[in-house]
């Protein structure tokens, strides 16, 4: 199969990673714990973009798409569960506030990332989305649940 056969090839891999992982993430959050799957997430994404932009061939960069899958799929849930345990407002308003810039992202983010590639390419404008995942990394440890002390 050549680029061809394989142009929408990239979204299914990413799509069936991300559905799939997604439908085990309780037990690998249970497991593994929240910051942990939070930065495999994050480095997931940084390498699953690095491989798009740097593949010498499509079945490289399918691979990439995969990595990009598991980064997109538990990094929503674990993020809600955060927002929730915020203190200072009602997990309802904490998580409200979430979704509403997760969903603008989901609704601005497609427009932008082909407006760049317009420009420069595919490969170029998904390697501008590499900070989003270093912020990943970067913020996973803030997703830990702080520890309660019960009066007895």
């Amino acid at each position: 199969m050549g680029r061809r056969q394989l142009t929408g090839a990239g979204f299914g891999i990413f799509a069936a990673i991300m559905a799939g992982t997604r439908l085990t993430g309780d037990r690998l959050i249970d497991r593994f714990g929240p910051v942990f799957l939070a930065r495999c997430c994050g480095l997931s994404g940084l390498l699953g973009l690095t491989v798009i932009w740097a593949a010498p061939h499509v079945w490289t960069a399918l691979l990439g798409f995969a990595l990009m899958g598991f980064a997109a799929s538990l990094i929503f849930p674990i993020s809600v569960t955060a927002a929730a345990r915020l203190p200072g407002r009602s997990p309802a308003m904490n998580i409200a506030a979430l979704s509403l810039i997760c969903f603008s992202g989901y609704v601005i983010g497609p427009p932008v990332v082909g407006f760049i590639a317009g420009m420069v390419g595919l490969r170029g404008a998904l390697a501008c989305l590499i900070p989003f995942a270093i912020g990943v990394l970067l913020l996973a440890p803030r997703v830990q649940p702080k520890l309660s002390v019960q009066a007895t």
